[in-house]
């Protein structure tokens, strides 16, 4: 079997659309030329992500495609891998040594990229198949149960400790030799051949060298019938509910994914002549609700974020943090509390009751989760609108924040 490292254009790499883009605001590129227009209008000011694969939609005009929407099929032909550390990278690159080693023993075409930040991200590439994902409910169960199977299964068999376990087959990634806009540094493609030798300084000082060199390496074994199905065949992949995956990373007590409260510290850096702050939402602000949320001690910025149609994340986690710690909430009353949320502001997902069920249970049995800070929210970005979390001046705590920042 013939083995080679293969050059590709970043634009080689991304062959087929429509795929979904996000800076972080998600939206649809049709073709080559969109996706180009996106990475042109955002590359150095806003974040680039894209879908780790292309997708198939029911809908015959995709324009109309909401970023809340789901494809009816996937054209799978890799799976994502990201490996983060805030503290020891070294470790990340370890892991990231294990499944190179891993893939060349078995022969599976991959590739590497430094992340821009405080890690790497893995591609295991297979021949595409088109795969139904939202047309039918048990075929999406399915595929997010195999995924989860992965990296249940690679990081057992491969020791791994800095594997983010967010495992959904249409995550988003970032765009190979775009610029992360917090750190001014390129996620740039590493070479296969390099990466056992090299060490942090190495990979460090190569995405120096190389920022904007759109060259994406990868090595391929050139075997046509490796597929995605025949990956999870050879491994004897089994699916795995979401829930038994949770306790699976409780028990490990891995390092990966999100910290809750805990400060990212690339995110000390910020200007706040820069920060697009969230706008307020006049129109609901005699809303009886929302003197009811006042009532629990919410800060301003998170009652705000609660009235938009698709709160952040990093809102729903602090609003099971808050009435966990301060009201002895149990899960059931903090799902029954967040359905009330969601039939009166109207949220999108209104009706992924199982998904919230599963997610409430994971953020309440992570005992460690505090209330995030000022600077955390600060940084991060609504999901609609990428705006900022905070509110600005407005809010009672921000002469705080100002002052804390000007002392760093």
């Amino acid at each position: 079997m013939k083995e080679e490292i293969e050059e590709l254009s970043l634009f080689e790499y991304y062959p087929t659309y429509p795929r979904i883009t996000g800076n972080p605001v998600q939206s649809m590129c049709n073709d080559l030329n969109e996706f180009i227009d996106f990475i042109i209008t955002n590359n150095g000011i806003n974040h680039c992500f894209t879908s780790h694969n292309s997708y198939v939609w029911s809908k015959k005009n995709t324009k109309e495609v909401k970023h809340f929407d789901k494809p009816s099929k996937i054209v799978l032909e890799r799976v994502f891998y990201d490996f983060d550390s805030k503290k020891n990278m070294e470790q990340c690159l370890i892991d990231i040594t294990k499944m190179v080693m891993f893939s060349e023993k078995f022969k599976i075409d991959y590739s590497i990229s430094f992340s821009a930040n405080k890690g790497f991200h893995f591609y295991h590439h297979f021949s595409p198949r088109i795969i139904n994902y939202s047309a039918d409910k048990d075929d999406e169960e399915r595929l997010k149960e195999y995924y989860n199977g992965i990296f249940y299964a690679i990081h057992n068999k491969l020791k791994l400790k800095t594997l983010d376990f967010i495992c959904q087959p249409i995550r988003l990634c970032r765009i190979i030799n775009t610029v992360n806009p917090k750190t001014g540094m390129y996620c740039t493609s590493l070479p296969p051949d390099k990466i056992l030798e090299w060490g942090i300084d190495d990979v460090v000082e190569y995405a120096k060298k190389n920022s904007g060199n759109h060259k994406v390496f990868i090595k391929r074994f050139h075997d046509v019938n490796y597929t995605f199905g025949r990956f999870i065949t050879f491994f004897n992949i089994k699916r795995l509910p979401r829930s038994a995956l949770n306790e699976f990373i409780k028990i490990t007590k891995t390092t990966s994914g999100s910290s809750g409260g805990e400060e990212n510290d690339s995110r000390n850096i910020i200007n706040l002549d820069n920060v697009k702050f969230a706008k307020t939402k006049k129109k609901v602000k005699n809303d009886v609700f929302v003197k009811y949320l006042q009532k629990f001690g919410f800060r301003p910025c998170i009652i705000n974020d609660l009235q938009t149609k698709n709160p952040a994340h990093t809102t729903r986690i602090e609003v099971v943090i808050i009435l966990r710690d301060k009201f002895d909430f149990t899960p059931e009353e903090i799902n029954e509390f967040w359905e009330e949320l969601a039939e009166h502001f109207g949220y999108i997902d209104i009706d992924n009751h199982k998904t919230r069920w599963i997610q409430i249970n994971d953020i309440f049995n992570r005992k460690h989760y505090r209330p995030h800070t000022c600077l955390k929210l600060l940084s991060t970005r609504s999901t609609l609108t990428g705006r900022s979390l905070c509110i600005g001046k407005t809010c009672p705590h921000f002469e705080t924040l100002k002052r804390r920042l000007r002392k760093k």
